[in-house]
């Protein structure tokens, strides 16, 4: 194993500097994607994806010095991930457990920098373009080899059982994470790239695209997260504001899936999977009483310790320390987070980390929403059809979006970023999203006034800009 270890170690870096050499530094993105599968062996004391990270990262500072640009793209993200970096600095600084908060906070901004590693590597549509592919098959192969990568729960329904009105199941899926929740909130995002890459792709990539969604689909359903289903019904939901094209194919899509579903219960009404899903959906309207749910008192705690270290928190990853003390409200439970995404950011980040957090959330909402009607009008202008056919990119973008959307919503429930493929996921969702709206800014010369005319660039091949196949 060690040996095994050891020569992946030193692929990773070959092909880091081989992409730099190379010129083509979206491969080394394209292997952080192909990685995830096996994202969560250890390498030492960090993971296979967080070490696949860190050279993405020195693989996009190299070819942009050997190309004489700056180290970092001159883009507004830059700044947003420079105050994320100086906000976990300061967290660690002022963290009554600084020894152990340590190591996360390198984690932390190992994936502030990745974030802003996609735009800075991914500039072009060509550079683009295999890495959406890479990030696609790696859904797939979570989804479908995760059990064998990684022997997990039981996944077959038959081994499932609810608990308590479907407030508990035992037996869910977990594939490669440590926990469903984890799983559901991978699938959930996946499922929303997926779907705007089925709706926009054009060829074998749509083909891709409905492998990816079915895929991811079953395993959302598999996890049997409450809070990924309702953060994946979110993103749906965005998708189909931010890009009109998807509101006809999402909606056959749903119905379709929903009338499937009815039928096959109708049919076999004591298939367990029938069973566990009407329960879990039943314990989302009705929950039952559980007695062994905590979440209030964790929660309480997380508040507590925000209260405490209101400006730097208690530290990254320390909140289970800190609810392990004679201060704590659920000192028994033994919670390592305050399951909520923004609490638990609170607590061990203080008003700082928040901050920065809502600094990202903003050059998302500023940079990167307005650009997707700017460029649907360009496109119907263009091609004189109104709406016209979806820019590929455009189509990324929307699905970015939506994933993001399906991780807040889920993020109110829960906070499962411990995991370095989780978090690894978030943040990559975050840089994908930035990446392709400052490409589409580029392209269509978007104005920082948007209700000026966008221009468009009139030798621009109608295939480059409407499809990818």
């Amino acid at each position: 194993m060690t040996t095994a270890l050891a020569a992946l170690a030193a692929a990773v870096v070959v092909i880091a500097a081989a992409s730099v050499l190379l010129r083509r530094p979206e491969w080394g993105l394209v292997l952080l994607c192909l990685s995830s599968p096996i994202g969560l062996i250890y390498i030492g004391a960090a993971q296979v994806i967080t070490v696949v990270a860190i050279g993405v990262i020195g693989v996009m500072i190299g070819s942009r010095w050997g190309n004489g640009d700056p180290p970092f793209p001159p883009i507004a993200f830059s700044g947003a991930i420079l105050f994320w970096t100086i906000t976990v600095l300061l967290s660690v600084l002022f963290s009554p457990y600084y020894a152990d908060a340590a190591l996360f906070g390198l984690w932390l901004i190992v994936s502030g920098l990745l974030a802003l590693s996609v735009p800075g590597i991914a500039d072009t549509r060509e550079r683009l373009k295999p890495v959406v592919v890479a990030w696609l098959v790696s859904a797939i192969v979570i989804v479908v080899a995760g059990s064998f990568i990684q022997p997990a729960a039981p996944t077959d329904p038959a081994q499932a059982s609810a608990e308590y009105g479907g407030a508990v199941i035992e037996g869910r899926a977990t594939s490669v994470f440590g926990q469903p929740n984890e799983y559901g909130l991978y699938c959930a995002m996946l499922l929303m790239v997926s779907l705007a890459v089925l709706i926009g792709g054009r060829g074998w990539i749509r083909w891709l695209g409905l492998v990816a969604a079915a895929c991811t689909g079953l395993g959302l359903v598999q996890s049997y997260s409450r809070g990924a289903w309702i953060g994946a019904a979110v993103g749906v939901v965005v998708l189909v504001m931010v890009l009109p094209q998807a509101r006809r194919p999402v909606a056959i899509t749903v119905a379709l899936g929903a009338f499937l579903f009815a039928g096959y219960a109708a049919v076999v009404p004591d298939d367990p999977t029938v069973t566990l899903v009407t329960s879990r959906v039943g314990s989302i309207v009705n929950p039952a009483e559980n007695p062994d749910d905590d979440r209030l008192v964790i929660v309480a705690e997380g508040f507590r310790q925000f209260g405490q270290y209101p400006v730097f928190g208690v530290g990254p990853n320390a909140y289970m320390l800190e609810g392990a003390t004679n201060r704590s409200l659920e000192e028994p439970v033994g919670a390592v987070h305050a399951h909520n995404m923004a609490l638990t950011v609170a607590a061990e980040q203080g008003l700082v980390g928040v901050a920065a957090l809502l600094v990202i959330a903003a050059v998302i909402v500023v940079r990167c929403i307005p650009v997707l009607p700017v460029v649907t009008r360009a496109q119907a202008r263009r091609l004189g059809r109104v709406p016209g056919p979806p820019d590929w990119v455009a189509v990324v973008l929307a699905g970015t979006i939506a994933a993001l959307s399906a991780s807040m919503i889920s993020g109110l429930v829960d906070a499962p970023l411990r995991n370095a493929l989780m978090r690894t996921t978030l943040w990559f969702t975050i840089g994908m999203a930035v990446a392709c709206a400052e490409i589409l800014r580029r392209q269509f010369r978007v104005p920082a006034d948007r209700t000026a005319a966008p221009t468009v660039p009139a030798t621009a091949p109608e295939h480059n800009a409407t499809a990818v196949s």
